[in-house]
């Protein structure tokens, strides 16, 4: 909710879907060439019925950039197993899992469609796009925002912000005076 926050991450996720969408493919010289009319390109221009490109890459980069998590959530056809969209969906709503003794990176994700309630449901790893940045020290299978690093500032100004505004709001008058006597405390 910090205005400043929200103007660097509006910044980077406005400027995230300038570069035009391209499939390429390489060949073995390197040279790479672009794949018109893929699927994926398709998909990323419209990839839902509710977000164009441009909302979509949004959501996904205020996503990503203030939790340093983002997922996308396929809709595949029922018949054919093609994606035909794609949904954002916060790191609030989507967590990876794995079993206890380790011996997957991660099984599946727990998707809660509503953070307050108990129902979740199990998605495979297919189902899911994850997209992180850099890895959180106490659980690296997710991602973790620069932003985290920089919270206690944040939120240090927030509270300046709100000190100024009522102060400013009584005129100028603290509410409160504490005036000592002169004399430093004996021990």
């Amino acid at each position: 909710n910090n205005s400043a926050v929200f103007m660097v991450i509006d910044a980077i996720a406005s400027a995230f879907p300038e570069p035009p969408i391209q499939v390429v493919t390489e060949d073995a010289d390197g040279e790479e060439s672009e794949v018109v009319g893929h699927p994926l390109t398709r998909l990323l221009r419209k990839p839902n019925p509710a977000l164009d490109e441009f909302s979509h890459s949004w959501v996904t980069q205020m996503y990503l950039q203030s939790s340093g998590n983002a997922f996308w959530l396929k809709g595949r056809n029922k018949q054919s197993g093609e994606v035909l969209q794609l949904w954002p969906v916060s790191s609030e709503y989507m967590e990876p899992k794995w079993p206890r003794d380790g011996s997957e990176w991660i099984s599946h994700y727990e998707y809660k469609p509503n953070p307050n309630s108990s129902q979740k449901f199990e998605l495979p790893t297919s189902e899911v796009v994850h997209f992180r940045i850099g890895a959180d020290s106490e659980n690296p299978r997710m991602g973790r925002a620069p932003l985290w690093y920089v919270l206690a500032e944040i939120f240090g100004d927030e509270e300046a912000t709100k000190f100024t505004a009522q102060l400013l709001k009584n005129w100028g008058i603290p509410p409160i005076v504490i005036e000592a006597d002169g004399n430093p405390p004996q021990a």
